[in-house]
């Protein structure tokens, strides 16, 4: 017959130091694999702007459609430090004037970059400071538009453009790709 101190000499379990010593080595492996796995702050600046840009477009061309009133996206191309602006302009009193919130002027993040095509041209930034020619991008009350696609784009994160444009239904659409090589 087996005593009582030879059964507890056979289940010997793990000291308090070798549960910590493997808690600690897991959780240096957790931290290392979110790391690895957290966002690009780059390409989240990218997202959440074009994220931005699209619900501030639909909310233009159901505000345009109810107002009655075109509504206009305009842009100052970046200039050596400064960064790419835009601005809302709404067509009142036979002349395009300034909007203001949620339409407000803004600037975009540094070393974000715009590309603008309309009807599959390439928009000639030279004509985005003369106001007489209007906003690039013009919502009208009939939820009209000009066939478009905007990329919004980084050097430092080539793997991914932001592209928001607008659908044959008349619908502004978002999509992440990744940039043609």
């Amino acid at each position: 017959m087996k005593t009582k101190s030879s059964l507890t000499q056979g289940q010997r379990g793990f000291s308090l130091i070798e549960i910590l010593v493997v808690l600690f080595i897991i959780g240096i492996l957790a931290g290392s694999i979110s790391l690895t796995l957290g966002g690009n702050e780059i390409e989240d600046e990218l997202s959440d702007t074009a994220a931005s840009m699209t619900g501030l477009m639909t909310l233009a061309v159901d505000d345009a459609t109810l107002s009655g009133e075109p509504i206009g996206i305009s842009f100052s191309p970046a200039v050596l430090d400064d960064p790419w602006e835009i601005y809302w302009q709404r067509f009142r009193d036979g002349r395009w004037q300034p909007e203001e919130e949620p339409f407000q002027r803004q600037a975009l993040p540094p070393g974000m970059d715009v590309v603008l095509q309309m009807s599959g041209e390439l928009y000639d930034w030279t004509q985005a400071e003369a106001p007489e020619n209007g906003p690039a991008l013009i919502f009208y009350p009939s939820a009209e538009m000009m066939p478009f696609i905007l990329t919004l784009k980084n050097p430092l994160a080539p793997d991914v453009d932001q592209h928001i444009g607008s659908s044959i239904a008349g619908d502004i659409i978002w999509k992440e790709r990744p940039r043609a090589q």
